[in-house]
């Protein structure tokens, strides 16, 4: 019998390359997600303020239900003031942003925002996306 020669194994990478492409395509899609809280159809003002490069304020969702995150983790409305409180004593500078879907009603931004007075904050914003010229004033 004649030998061939030395065996030389080759290992095929196109199935990990395709595993690592889908999955960074997954991250992708998903990152921007995790990042906001929730889905949220922010009302729309002609020029709103950008928002700071440098700063990480706290980050306040209101839900339509008036269900509430501090920072992508939901509280209960009797918490918010005391975590707020506890915000304010652990950076005094930090500000907060209040995020509310469009379809939210009033009086539960409103309310966010006297606990914020309650727990004495300074600064906080609303958050509001670029409105388009073209589209029509809501009632």
């Amino acid at each position: 019998m004649k030998s061939a020669g030395p065996i030389h194994p080759v290992i095929n990478v196109t199935p990990l390359v395709d595993v690592v492409l889908v999955l960074l395509v997954i991250f992708m899609v998903v990152t921007p997600m995790m990042e906001s809280g929730l889905a949220m159809d922010l009302p729309g003002a002609h020029h709103p303020e950008e928002d700071p490069k440098g700063m990480d304020p706290a980050l306040i969702s209101v839900g339509p239900n008036g269900e509430l995150f501090l920072d992508a983790r939901p509280v209960t409305a009797e918490a918010l003031p005391g975590l707020l409180a506890n915000l304010h004593e652990a950076d005094p500078n930090r500000k907060v942003v209040v995020q509310a879907d469009r379809a939210t009603a009033f009086g539960h931004i409103r309310r966010v925002f006297r606990m914020g007075e309650e727990a004495t904050l300074e600064g906080m914003s609303l958050r509001v996306s670029q409105q388009d010229p073209n589209r029509e004033r809501e009632p």
